[in-house]
Formats: C-alpha cells, sequence, structure tokens
C-alpha cells in the first residue's frame, strides 16, 4: 500500500490532486509537446500537473495546491481562541471520552492544511483515504513528535464545525433557504495493534486515552478531509462551502513559524481578495475575538495584537502593505503573491 512514505510522483494528476506548475510567461514560451500556448494555459489554470518547457529549457516552475478557503477561514476563527487550549497537548483536553471541541491549537490549523495537501498529492487507498504509516516523517514535516502528532491528528478529527449553504432565495419576500452541514473538518482513524487480553473500554476514557494515544505503538493511520473540504479542492460544482486558492507547496507548513494573531490574520487574508478593506467589528468577530476578551484586555491591547500579526506578515513577505484608518475603524491590506495566489493575481501573470 502506498503511503506518506511513497516519493514517487505521477507527471500528470487530476483536479483530485492538483499540485501544479505554473509558468509565469506561458504564452513567452513554445511547449516541446504538440500542445498550443492556449491549450497548455488552459490546463495549467485547470489544475493539470505539467511541465512547460521552452527551446532553452528557461522556465519558471512553481508547485502550487489548492488550498480549502473554507478552512483557510475556520483557522481564522477558532484557532487559539482560549488561552487553556494554547498547550496543545494537555491532558484536560478530554473530559470522560470527549475532546474540548471551544477551539484548537495553531499547530492543529497548520496540520489540518498540511494534511489537505498531501491528500491531494499523495496516492490514496479504494475507500480515499490517505495512509499514514511513518509517524516519524510527518511529525519531522511539523517539527514535532511522532506523540505529539498523534495528539494533533485527533483533535483535527474531533473538531466539528456547521458549514451553510444557500439553496433557495426569493427577491420577493427577502427570505432564503439555507442547509446547515456540521461535519468533522477530517476524518481520521487511528489504527493499533495490543493484547488480547487488553480492556479497550477503560483505554477510551479521559487522561488513560490521551496515554494511550501519545504512547502506545500505532501500525497506521488514515485521513480523509471532510466532504465541504474535499469539494472545495476539487472544484466541485454543487459549491458547498467557499472553493479554493491556489496556494505555493510552503504554504501549508508556514504557520509553524508565525504567531498565533499573524496566522489568523494569514489564514483570513488567504480565504478573501489580495486587495481587503475589513472594518474592526467584523474583524475581531472573524478572529473569534469575543468580547469578554476585550473586556478583559482592553481594546487597546487586542489592537496592538493584531498590528503586530500584521506587522509580522508584511515582514515575512506575505503582505504587501496594510493600514488603519483611525476615522472610520477599518483595516486594509494586500498580500502578496508569495504563498497564495489568487486568480486575480494569475490572470495578469498570464
Amino acid at each position: 500500500m502506498l503511503s506518506m512514505g511513497d516519493k514517487r510522483k505521477a507527471r500528470v494528476t487530476s483536479n483530485n490532486s492538483p499540485a501544479i506548475t505554473t509558468n509565469k510567461s506561458i504564452k513567452d514560451t513554445k511547449p516541446t509537446s504538440n500542445m498550443s500556448e492556449s491549450e497548455a494555459e488552459k490546463l495549467v489554470r485547470g489544475g493539470v500537473s505539467m511541465e512547460v518547457v521552452t527551446s532553452k529549457g528557461e522556465f519558471d516552475k512553481e508547485i502550487l495546491y489548492k488550498e480549502s478557503r473554507s478552512l483557510l477561514k475556520t483557522n481564522s476563527l477558532v484557532v487559539g481562541r482560549d488561552t487553556e487550549q494554547i498547550s496543545l497537548f494537555t491532558l484536560q483536553g478530554y473530559e470522560d471520552r470527549g475532546l474540548d471541541k471551544k477551539s484548537y491549537p495553531r499547530r492543529v490549523g497548520v496540520l489540518m492544511q498540511y494534511l489537505t495537501r498531501e491528500w491531494q498529492k499523495r496516492p490514496k487507498d479504494k475507500d480515499g483515504y490517505l495512509v499514514i504509516d511513518n509517524l516519524q516523517e510527518v511529525a519531522n514535516a511539523l517539527k514535532t513528535t511522532p506523540q505529539k502528532l498523534k495528539i494533533h491528528l485527533i483533535m483535527a478529527g474531533g473538531w466539528s464545525y456547521p458549514f451553510v449553504k444557500t439553496i433557495k432565495s426569493d427577491t420577493k419576500t427577502g427570505k432564503k433557504d439555507i442547509v446547515i452541514r456540521h461535519e468533522h473538518l477530517f476524518d481520521i482513524q487511528i489504527v493499533c495493534r495490543v493484547d488480547e487480553d487488553v480492556d479497550i473500554q477503560e483505554l477510551l476514557v479521559g487522561t488513560t486515552y490521551t496515554n494511550f494515544i501519545k504512547n502506545y505503538p500505532v501500525k497506521e493511520i488514515r485521513v480523509k478531509p471532510c466532504d465541504t473540504i474535499i469539494y472545495n479542492t476539487s472544484g466541485d460544482k454543487k459549491k458547498i462551502g467557499l472553493g479554493n486558492i491556489f496556494a505555493t507547496d510552503e504554504t501549508a507548513t508556514i504557520g509553524l513559524d508565525m504567531s498565533d494573531m499573524a496566522y489568523k490574520l494569514f489564514c483570513l487574508a488567504g480565504s478573501n481578495k489580495p486587495t481587503f478593506k475589513i472594518g474592526w467589528e467584523k474583524l475581531i468577530k472573524q478572529l473569534g475575538v469575543r468580547q469578554e476578551d476585550i473586556s478583559k484586555q482592553g481594546k487597546p491591547r487586542i489592537k496592538k495584537q493584531i498590528d503586530k500579526g500584521l506587522k509580522e506578515l508584511v515582514d515575512r513577505g506575505a503582505f504587501e502593505y496594510w493600514k488603519y484608518n483611525e476615522d472610520r475603524s477599518l483595516y486594509s491590506w494586500k498580500y502578496t503573491d508569495k504563498y497564495f495566489k489568487h486568480k486575480e493575481g494569475m490572470k495578469k501573470d498570464s
């Protein structure tokens, strides 16, 4: 069975695995195949993985994948919202077999981005699961340990979230019908091999469960994103969720080196257009900052954290600029194409 340790790469992949290569000047190149420039451009924009090579061998190759905008928006809202959840592996995270799901840490958000990318790029089993049988390899990529990675995976699999879709609008009455879907963001299946006399039910309660998962050998872990993320990344016509945005390969893990606030802003920006304006009240709502947080810390302190996060993104090259209009309580920013490749920028490049 193919796993995360398999290094083979297909030369051409379908839209379900769009690890694509782009050429910023496709029209200025001459493919070595019989394919025309317009045909090559259409395939690349559509998510096919291919190398467009000029006769001189000069081309700008960049590996991209499709990032779920629904997942990005969820990360911006939920990551690190409760201070007691900042410690990633506290035993208090589990109460009577139930995961405290008020929030999840930044590293879990990054893990979900990583799994979204790898699920598109890697071979899957007949049921559509990505099979991980080398935890050390994944842990190394995410700068953690296999023991901690297993806890992160459980958190990713334990988080459920409501996704909303409008199915019918009536302009005459001003009403619309919506469908609310509650989904676990990821289906995580942990395969362990235990002794015959082990009481499994006792192992799945409270802190015993946490210790069991962290310390017991795991044979393999099977991973599949929820339907909404799959629809987002595959370009499904059902239009469930918010669609996708192309992202560079390193986008999935760059959050490991960011502060919590910078990461939340990074995800929020990626779920929108490059040039974006947002008022104070709407911004703090989308960042998951609650009124009780403002009451405890005060607006100046919250704003200072946001400004610091925005400055961090500019320093990192993720943002071109950011501004704040005091009179209108309005933030504005523009992100670069270093990480996210919005269709507006891709059209300009072509």
